[in-house]
């Protein structure tokens, strides 16, 4: 597969809603990004493919890139090797030319069962962390024959005592794992607004020549944090960071935007296209000057044996405590660091949006019945006993389940009784 500099140009990440403007943007729109996971049904034991979602991407006749969101590769729990595989096969139906997962976890073991965390989670920054990902990265680079990528990520946490600084730790997973790298400079961005490292910082200890796509997107400010919250369009200082840094990438191939449905309805054709347009900008500046020479990295040394047992252990240790937490599954906070409630209220607040579009019938006869603020109360008792389920049809079934168990009167759409707080 041949490869050039910018040979795939600026896109969008294909979600719900993007066929709604899809005419008025498309001579705009170079690549497309796919998370597969939003085209998959999921069932007992499996997934089945939505076939009308690939036909319409495969309809578009433009490059393609998969970008996973169920699967990540960081943590010391594996992605779940059915997930990768068929990833994988929707990469390479797609005609992918590259495709890349989160340097996140979302999974972990508590006792003898697997549970999942409701968010993607900052994976432990150590020695032990760098081993397992790029473990987790070789079995995805083994299972399709494309340039597999692991994208930067995002940390709400405060930097831990000991641990590797942020690019040190991207660094040593993209070369152990022999990878490419997914540069999400709103992730980076959003880590430097919070107190973690700046962008500047990672950027000088990472293998830019390993970079063959960038990321872009919008936030917001909301408690004291910047949040990664994929909504409006990138800031000023976000495309003035992206111009000063796509000069230094000397494999770089396409520049995404991300927006969540909500965003994109928002926007409409007319800001997408602003934000499309600007990107162009950026590339066509890219394409005339001169790659940035930089010094030559020192050459890790990838060592040959695993982890000590005691790295792994502790690292293991303190991400089944953070998933434990956000999960509900545990309300002993493993640290004092308020990010860790903020990630609790993110993945609660992602199980509230899974549950309005799994449920929006019977949420709206809850209303009806009880009120928005009883429901509300209902939904957070929900969320409490109740731990997160990974697809949303899953954790729609799973609420339907307990209002079953719990509030049957209600499931019925009789009168209700009074909800406690």
């Amino acid at each position: 597969m041949s490869r050039s500099r910018f040979d795939l140009g600026a896109g969008v990440i294909v979600a719900p809603g993007l066929d709604m403007i899809w005419d008025q943007i498309s001579d705009l729109v170079d690549v497309v990004e796919v998370e597969p996971q939003t085209m998959w049904r999921s069932r007992p034991g499996g997934w089945d493919l939505v076939e009308p979602a690939f036909r319409w991407v495969q309809g578009l006749g433009l490059p393609t890139l998969v970008h996973g969101v169920g699967f990540p590769v960081g943590g010391c729990h594996p992605p779940d090797p059915a997930g990768v595989a068929l990833t994988a096969q929707c990469a390479a139906r797609l005609g992918a030319a590259h495709w890349s997962e989160h340097l996140s976890y979302n999974r972990t073991v508590l006792g003898n069962r697997s549970i999942d965390a409701g968010f993607l989670l900052p994976p432990a920054q150590t020695t032990a962390g760098v081993a397992v990902a790029a473990e987790h990265a070789r079995a995805y680079r083994a299972a399709a024959r494309l340039p597999f990528l692991v994208e930067t990520g995002v940390n709400y946490l405060r930097p831990r005592p000991g641990e590797l600084s942020d690019g040190a730790y991207i660094a040593g997973v993209a070369e152990r794992a022999d990878c490419g790298i997914l540069l999400d400079l709103h992730n980076l961005l959003t880590n430097e607004r919070n107190g973690r490292q700046p962008v500047s910082e990672v950027l000088d200890e990472l293998p830019l020549d390993r970079v063959l796509e960038v990321h872009v997107a919008g936030g917001f400010e909301a408690g004291g944090y910047y949040l990664d919250a994929h909504v409006g369009a990138p800031d000023e200082e976000l495309l003035a960071l992206t111009a000063r840094v796509i000069p230094r990438l000397p494999n770089v191939r396409a520049v995404l935007y991300e927006a969540v449905p909500e965003s994109l309805a928002a926007l409409g054709a007319t800001g997408v296209r602003e934000i499309l347009v600007a990107l162009h900008r950026l590339l066509d500046g890219a394409r005339h000057a001169k790659v940035q020479a930089r010094k030559p990295r020192p050459r890790r040394q990838r060592p040959g044996a695993g982890p000590a047992e005691a790295d792994l252990a502790a690292s293991a240790g303190w991400e089944r405590a953070l998933a434990a937490y956000t999960s509900r599954a545990s309300d002993d906070r493993p640290a004092d660091d308020p990010g860790i409630d903020l990630l609790r209220q993110l993945a609660d607040a992602a199980r509230r949006g899974g549950l309005a579009l799994a449920c929006p019938d019977q949420l709206g006869r809850l209303i009806t019945v009880l009120g928005f603020p009883a429901t509300e109360r209902l939904v957070e008792r929900y969320l409490r006993d109740r731990r997160p389920l990974r697809w949303t049809a899953d954790e729609g079934a799973q609420f339907v389940a307990w209002l079953a168990e719990t509030e049957p009167a209600l499931l019925a759409g009789s009168a209700a009784p009074t909800m406690a707080g």
